[in-house]
C-alpha cells in the first residue's frame, strides 16, 4: 500500500459569531504506487473508504481496490475486485453502509460492486443490459438496484437482486406517450413505503406533462399518475418523501413556461391514491431569496415587482435549484435548495481560406456558479409557513450539479445545516419557527508552517458529529523541515472538529 504520513494539528478558528476551538488530525499518502484516480467515500461512524484502480495490468484485467480508515484516519485494511479488460467505469451510488459501482463493456454486458464499508466483503454481481446503452440513474436499496438507461428504443428499467444474481427488463411506458417523447427526471427509493419512484416527462399533443410512477422492488408498476394536471406550470423537478406506509408528498420547482431554470417551489400530497391540488410559490415571493444581491440591485428587483402588480402581472425570476430530498420534521417538511445558474466564456478564432478572412465565435461552457440557499418549510397539507435564504457563493464552478449544504443535526426543535467553502465551515443552526438560532465559521489549514504547496485540489465535506473531512491532491516543497521529503506528491486527508 502506499505510504502514509501523520501530521497533527490543533489549532483556534476566528469566528464572527463566536470562538470556535477546530482539531485536526492530518494523513499524507505518497502516489505512484501503480494506483490511481483515487476517490474517498465518507460512512459516518465506520471511517471511510480510498477507493482507486490500477494504472496497467500484465493480465486481463483490471484491480479496483477499496481501502478502509478509521476515524481516527488509522488505516485498517485494503480489498481488490478484479475487473476484465474491456470493461469501463460508468456510475457510483452510495448509501450509508455500501459504494455500488457499475461496469459495463460496449455490448451491454455488466458487472455491480457492493462493496461493505463495515465489513470490507465485496459482492460482484454479473448481468446484461443486451446492447449498448446511455446509463442515466443507479439507485440502491438493501440487495436491490434499480438502473435507468436509454437507448434507441427509448427508456428502461434494469432491477439486479445482488443476492439471487437475477435481473429483469423492463420498459417505462406511460400510456398515450411514444417512447421517444418520455425523458426520465429522477429516480428515489422511498423506505416507508418499500417502493420507488420515478418522475419524468412525456409529450402529450406537443405539451409535455409530468409524470410520477410508483413501483414496487420488483419493478412492478403500483401507479402512473400525472401530478401537473390541470396547471398551466411546468413541472422542472421532483423530490418525494413519506406521510405514511402508503402516501407521500411532492414537492419540487416550477416554471411558468418551458425552460430549463425554474421560476418557483410546488409542493402537493397523494393521500388514499389522490393527487391533491399543489401550491405553488413563487421565488420572489420567499423571504430574503434576493439578499444575496447588492442593496441597490434588491431595490430595482423590487421597483420593477411592484410596477408589474400594478399592471395585474407578477414578475418572475428564474434560476436553477439543486434540490435535496424532503426533511420530515416533527408533522412537517423542510424543503432546502441551492441556486446556481451557469457561466460561459466567448473563444474567437480566424481563419483565412484562398484569401478569404472568417471569423468564428463559440461560447465555452465555464461551470457552474453557486449564489445562495433557501430553506423553507412546510406542513402536510402544502402550506408555506417560513423561509429563509442564505448566501453560499463558493470559490470554484463545478462542471457537474454539486450540493455543498449537508445536515449535521437534527433536534426536536431546531436543524443544523453545514457547509464548506474553501478553506471555510459555515454552520447555520435554525428552530423550527425559522429563526436563525447560532452562526458559525472557522478557518482551516493542517499543513506544516514550512511547506510550500505548488499546487492543489481538494474538498471539505460534512462527516459526522462534528467531524468534516477535507481531501484531495497537492504537490508540495519543503526545503527547511528535516523530517519531511522535500518534494512530495500526495494524497492528503484532514479530519476537522467544528463545534
Amino acid at each position: 500500500m502506499k505510504s502514509l504520513i501523520l501530521l497533527v494539528t490543533i489549532f483556534s478558528a476566528f469566528s464572527l459569531f463566536s470562538q470556535i476551538k477546530t482539531a485536526e488530525k492530518r494523513i499524507e499518502i505518497e502516489l505512484k504506487d501503480g494506483f490511481h484516480g483515487e476517490r474517498v467515500y465518507e460512512f459516518d461512524e465506520n471511517g471511510f473508504v480510498i477507493a482507486s484502480k490500477s494504472e496497467k495490468s500484465e493480465t486481463d484485467e483490471i484491480q479496483f481496490r477499496y481501502q478502509r480508515y478509521s476515524t481516527d484516519l488509522v488505516f485498517l485494511d485494503e480489498k481488490y475486485s478484479s475487473i476484465p479488460v474491456g470493461y469501463h467505469e460508468i456510475i457510483n451510488y452510495v448509501d450509508e453502509d455500501f459504494i455500488y459501482t457499475l461496469f459495463m463493456d460496449r455490448l451491454g454486458k455488466i458487472i455491480m460492486n457492493q462493496f461493505n464499508a463495515k465489513t470490507a466483503e465485496i459482492r460482484s454481481t454479473i448481468g446484461d443490459l443486451n446492447n449498448n446503452t446511455g446509463i442515466k440513474f443507479l439507485r440502491a436499496y438493501k440487495d436491490h438496484v434499480v438502473i435507468i438507461y436509454v437507448n434507441r428504443k427509448g427508456w428502461f428499467m434494469y432491477n439486479l437482486n445482488l443476492l439471487s444474481g437475477e435481473g429483469n427488463i423492463k420498459p417505462i411506458i406511460i400510456e398515450g406517450v411514444k417512447p421517444n417523447r418520455i425523458e426520465v427526471k429522477n429516480l428515489q427509493f422511498v423506505l416507508e413505503t418499500e417502493s420507488f419512484y420515478i418522475s419524468m416527462n412525456g409529450v402529450i399533443s406537443k405539451k409535455i406533462k409530468c409524470f410520477l410512477g410508483q413501483y414496487n422492488l420488483n419493478s412492478e408498476e403500483v401507479g402512473m399518475r400525472t401530478i401537473d394536471q390541470d396547471t398551466d406550470k411546468n413541472f422542472i423537478s421532483t423530490s418525494v418523501a413519506a406521510l405514511d406506509k402508503k402516501d407521500i408528498i411532492i414537492s419540487g420547482t416550477y416554471a411558468n413556461r418551458y425552460s430549463t431554470f425554474s421560476t418557483g417551489i410546488y409542493i402537493t400530497t397523494m393521500i388514499d391514491e389522490e393527487l391533491q391540488s399543489p401550491n405553488f410559490y413563487s421565488y420572489v415571493d420567499l423571504d430574503g431569496f434576493l439578499s444575496y444581491l447588492p442593496e441597490s440591485q434588491q431595490k430595482r428587483i423590487e421597483n420593477k415587482k411592484e410596477r408589474l402588480e400594478d399592471k395585474g402581472k407578477d414578475l418572475e425570476i428564474s434560476y436553477n435549484i439543486a434540490m435535496h430530498n424532503i426533511v420530515r420534521c416533527n408533522e412537517d417538511y423542510l424543503f432546502i435548495g441551492e441556486a446556481y445558474y451557469p457561466t460561459y466564456h466567448q473563444e474567437t478564432t480566424t481563419k483565412t481560406v484562398n484569401g478569404t478572412t472568417s471569423t468564428q465565435y463559440k461560447q465555452v461552457f465555464d461551470g457552474y456558479q453557486y449564489t445562495h440557499a433557501v430553506i423553507a418549510k412546510f406542513n402536510k397539507k402544502g402550506e408555506l409557513l417560513w423561509s429563509q435564504c442564505f448566501k453560499l457563493n463558493p470559490n470554484e464552478k463545478p462542471k457537474y450539479v454539486e450540493r455543498y449544504i449537508r445536515i449535521a443535526g437534527q433536534k426536536q426543535n431546531s436543524i443544523k445545516l453545514v457547509f464548506a467553502i474553501g478553506s471555510q465551515i459555515f454552520g447555520k443552526e435554525f428552530d423550527f419557527d425559522g429563526n436563525i438560532i447560532s452562526e458559525e465559521t472557522a478557518e482551516i489549514n493542517g499543513l506544516s508552517e514550512n511547506d510550500d504547496v505548488k499546487s492543489s485540489n481538494s474538498k471539505i465535506v460534512y462527516w459526522y458529529d462534528q467531524y468534516f473531512l477535507s481531501y484531495g491532491y497537492q504537490r508540495i516543497k519543503n526545503k527547511i523541515d528535516s523530517d519531511t521529503k522535500r518534494n512530495r506528491q500526495v494524497i492528503f486527508v484532514n479530519k476537522i472538529k467544528f463545534e
